[in-house]
Order: C-alpha cells, then structure tokens, then sequence
C-alpha cells in the first residue's frame, strides 16, 4: 500500500473513533510527502508531466558575486542536464503532494461527519522551505536564504475567520 494513503486510513480511522468519545483529542498526522524521494502514488504518476520549477530571479544566478564564498568559489550554473534533475524533482513533489490533498480532505470530511469539524483546530504546515534550483542549489533545504526558511502555516477552527492573514 502507498504510504500516504495508509497514514490517511489511519488517522480518518482515528478520529471515527476518538469523536463519540465526547472529550477533546488530539492527532498529529505527518506525511513524509513530499520529502526525498517524493513518489507519488501511482494514480498521480504523470499528473504534472509538463511542469518545470519556477524560475525565479534566483534560479541558476548568472552572477554570484554578491554570494558567500562557499558559494562563490563551489557552485557553477546548471547544465541542461541537472536542470532536468531538478524538473523532474519538482514533478515528482507536486504529484506526491496530491495524495496528502486528498488526506486532508478525507480527515475534514470524517471531522464533518462525527460533527466534530467546527470544534476542531486544524494546523498545517512544514518542516522547511525547500530550494530547487535558487541560488545554484539542485536540492538542499539547508541554506541561508528565504526559500529554506519560509514555510506556510494554515489554521482553521473555532474563533478563527475565514480569509483571515498574518504576516
């Protein structure tokens, strides 16, 4: 069985089973999606076959001169091959990321069904940022920059309204 799905049988089973028990419980559900090697389940295999990592200003940067020595002196512009690594990566993340949509999906409407949806405080987020491709770094999550740094946080619950952003 994929993984992913397995979790999400496991955590929607819990909360079938947590809910008429009438006291507050708690789940903490992390997927290892989209982390390395970020397979997707086989009915999402293709689904993103077109797309490329974003190129940003920051991709493959032509001058680094302004750039840490580490980087300076050891990092060169990507070739076409590794540009097609780092596609490929970025692919196969977005389509291992549909099988945690659809948790997440499965776990809300179990939370509706027991009744429990509007009592409940859903986080989501990340462990880290991830770069593929910026600042000349085919696949780290490690370096002083923003896109290693910078993950979402998404609530939901009781109190909390709809639309509502903090930055």
């Amino acid at each position: 069985d994929f993984y992913t799905d397995v979790l999400s049988r496991q955590a929607t089973d819990f909360v079938s089973r947590a809910a008429p028990e009438d006291q507050p419980f708690f789940a903490y559900v992390a997927p290892t999606a989209p982390h390395a090697p970020a397979t997707p389940a086989p009915r999402h295999k293709g689904t993103f076959a077109g797309e490329k990592a974003p190129r940003t200003p920051s991709f493959s940067e032509e001058d680094v001169s302004d750039k840490p020595s580490w980087l300076r002196d050891h990092t060169a512009q990507f070739d076409d091959e590794e540009i097609s690594e780092i596609d490929n990566r970025y692919r196969q993340r977005l389509e291992s990321m549909l099988a945690v949509d659809e948790m997440v999906a499965s776990l809300v409407e179990e939370l509706e069904a027991t009744g429990e949806l509007e009592n409940t405080y859903i986080f989501f987020t990340s462990d880290n940022g991830y770069l593929l491709g910026e600042h000349r770094a085919k696949d780290q999550k490690d370096r002083p920059y923003e896109e290693s740094a910078h993950v979402p946080l998404y609530v939901r619950g009781p109190g909390i309204a709809p639309g509502t952003q903090v930055d």
